[in-house]
């Protein structure tokens, strides 16, 4: 289906798992009309390919990671040589959005979770959450990861609603998680101070028992 876009001349996709138990599709590119221009390479936007091939096929089968090449490495019998194709890096990827750094606590806690799952270094709260590679599957993970730290589980239909982390985060402080995060917040530093005080406990009077 990939192979079938206009503006793309060849393609392979590969199921690669670099990490154990992190299977994640990749797609191998060579743009149409290449000028060796590092930024004609980008030309052609990954949200176009994305839309192309959700008209197309299920989005868990959409590739998580596109990968730009000039030409596809082949072997001597002239065909694909899968195992010299680079391993994806970890950077953010091209995107129509400009990159906005988190600003508030509840941002950083739910990018870094988004860093995690989706495995992308650099994520802004304007990315598309499925531009940046997410599909169903892995809202399912964000969801989990969501309610283990702030403690409030987001249903899934408001995952696909809310595609960005600003607006998620907007939706969801508005449900009090704030206020949950920052009871977390709290019960940490005061355990914190509990430790240190034990810890100045045993350091004044070493037979002590704590």
């Amino acid at each position: 289906v990939l192979c079938q876009h206009p503006e793309i001349s060849e393609c392979v996709v590969l199921l690669r798992e670099d990490n154990p138990g992190d299977k994640r599709i990749v797609a191998y590119l060579v743009p149409r009309h290449m000028s060796g221009n590092q930024d004609d390479r980008h030309r052609l936007s990954i949200n176009d390919i994305r839309r192309y091939m959700l008209n197309k096929v299920p989005d868990y089968l959409i590739p998580s990671t596109f990968v730009f090449l000039d030409k596809l490495p082949l072997t001597a019998n002239r065909k694909v040589d899968r195992r010299s194709l680079p391993q994806p890096d970890l950077v953010r990827p091209a995107l129509e959005a400009d990159y906005v750094a988190p600003q508030t606590e509840l941002e950083n806690i739910v990018t870094h979770i988004w860093q995690e799952v989706l495995q992308v270094q650099q994520v802004g709260v304007n990315d598309n959450f499925f531009d940046l590679g997410g599909h169903s599957i892995l809202v399912v993970q964000i969801q989990m990861k969501i309610q283990e730290q702030l403690g409030y589980r987001v249903p899934l239909v408001e995952m696909f609603r809310y595609p960005t982390i600003r607006l998620l985060v907007k939706h969801i402080s508005g449900s009090g998680v704030s206020t949950v995060a920052n009871n977390q917040g709290d019960q940490l530093i005061m355990g914190r101070q509990r430790l240190q005080q034990r810890y100045s406990l045993m350091q004044n009077n070493p037979k002590r028992s704590v």
